[in-house]
C-alpha cells in the first residue's frame, strides 16, 4: 500500500511541474514569435493549432504597422501549425495596420481583436469558399476603428457578434457572404453605411439597430 501511495505521488507532482514550467513554444499554452513579430499561442497539439496573440490586454500587438496578411499556417521549431483564431485584444489600439485579411483557416476572431485600430483602412476575412467550421466575429472586433472603409466578409463567416463594428463611421462597402445566419445588436451601428446593401438569403436573425 505504501508503495501505491509513493508512486501515485511521484506521478502527482510530475504533472503540476509539467503544468507549471511546460510554458514552451512546442506545448499547449506555449507562445513563440514568427514572421514580422506576430505572437503565436498554441491551443492545441495534433492536430496543431494556434492562435495569434495570447489574449492579455498587456500583450496586444501595437508596434505591426502596414498590411497585415494573417497565414492560414505557421512553422515553427519545424513544426507546422494551422492558424485557427485571433485572440481577443490581439492588435487593440494598433495604430499602424492599414489593411488586414484573413483566411479561412480562422473560425474566431476574439472580442476587441482589433478595436480602436484607426489607421485600418481595409478588412477581408475569408473568401468565397465554404470551408467545414464557419467563423464568428466576436464582440467588438472591430469596434471604432473609425477610419475603415471597405469591409469583405467571404463564405466562411456565419455569425457578427454585438458591435462587431460599432462606431466604424466612415465604412462605405460592405459585402456580406453567403454563410452569414446572424447579424446582432448593434453590429454595424453609426457606421455611416450609404446606398443599397444586399443581405444574402442565408440570414435568419439580424438584430436590434444592427444598421442604424
Amino acid at each position: 500500500m505504501k508503495k501505491i501511495i509513493f508512486m501515485m505521488a511521484f506521478v502527482f507532482l510530475g504533472e503540476s511541474l509539467n503544468v507549471a514550467f511546460g510554458q514552451s513554444g512546442s506545448e499547449v499554452g506555449g507562445t513563440f514569435t514568427a514572421g514580422n513579430g506576430i505572437t503565436y499561442k498554441i491551443t492545441n497539439l495534433n492536430p496543431n493549432y494556434v492562435q495569434i496573440g495570447t489574449g492579455v490586454p498587456a500583450d496586444a500587438n501595437t508596434s505591426f504597422s502596414g498590411a497585415l496578411t494573417i497565414p492560414a499556417t505557421v512553422t515553427y521549431d519545424e513544426v507546422e501549425y494551422t492558424v485557427t483564431a485571433v485572440s481577443e485584444n490581439a492588435f487593440k489600439s494598433n495604430t499602424g495596420i492599414t489593411s488586414v485579411t484573413i483566411p479561412n483557416s480562422v473560425t474566431s476572431i476574439g472580442y476587441t481583436a482589433f478595436a480602436l485600430c484607426n489607421n485600418l483602412l481595409t478588412v477581408t476575412i475569408g473568401d468565397n469558399n465554404v470551408p467545414a467550421n464557419l467563423a464568428t466575429i466576436e464582440t467588438a472586433a472591430f469596434y471604432q476603428c473609425q477610419n475603415l472603409t471597405t469591409v469583405i466578409i467571404g463564405n466562411n463567416v456565419k455569425t457578427i457578434s454585438y458591435a462587431s463594428f460599432l462606431n466604424c463611421n466612415n465604412l462605405a462597402t460592405l459585402t456580406l457572404g453567403e454563410s452569414v445566419e446572424t447579424i446582432g445588436d448593434w453590429a454595424f451601428t453609426y457606421c455611416g453605411l450609404m446606398g443599397t446593401l444586399t443581405i444574402p438569403n442565408s440570414v435568419k436573425t439580424i438584430g436590434n439597430y444592427a444598421f442604424e
